[in-house]
């Protein structure tokens, strides 16, 4: 699978430096670039750096993650995170992007217009909170 670089990675342990717009590639769990293992697919680091881009839409679909992590953070501040949380755990494509609490790697491999929705559905929900 395509990945792509979204935000620079740098690892100071083994000298690496990879620019954002970087293509790289994974094999099985492991993100390489120039043959050497960045990290793993479902580790921290590639949430944070690195996006699925098989279809040519990896800066996107991490765009679109930070933002639906941003309307958490802004729920969780104003008390309003268990809306957002109820529309997720209601909808069946949004309810396997989450375990015990937490975004998992569905969540950040999925299909753009899930992502899209799911933005829509977070923003909707501090939206009604504003509203009261």
């Amino acid at each position: 699978m395509k990945y792509v670089c979204c935000k620079e990675y740098r690892k100071n342990a083994f000298p690496m430096l990879i620019t954002e717009g970087t293509s790289l590639q994974s094999f099985g769990k492991e993100i390489l670039f120039m043959g050497r293992l960045v990290c793993f697919t479902t580790s921290q680091n590639a949430y944070d750096h690195f996006a699925r881009d098989d279809d040519g839409k990896g800066r996107l679909r991490f765009s679109l993650t930070r933002e639906i992590l941003s309307e958490v953070v802004l729920a969780k501040a104003h008390g309003n995170d268990q809306a957002i949380f109820r529309g997720i755990r209601s909808d069946p494509q949004f309810r396997k992007m989450m375990t015990d609490g937490y975004w998992n790697q569905a969540f950040y491999e999925a299909d753009v217009k899930e992502l899209e929705r799911l933005l829509a559905s977070s923003k909707e929900a501090n939206h009604d909170l504003h509203d009261n």
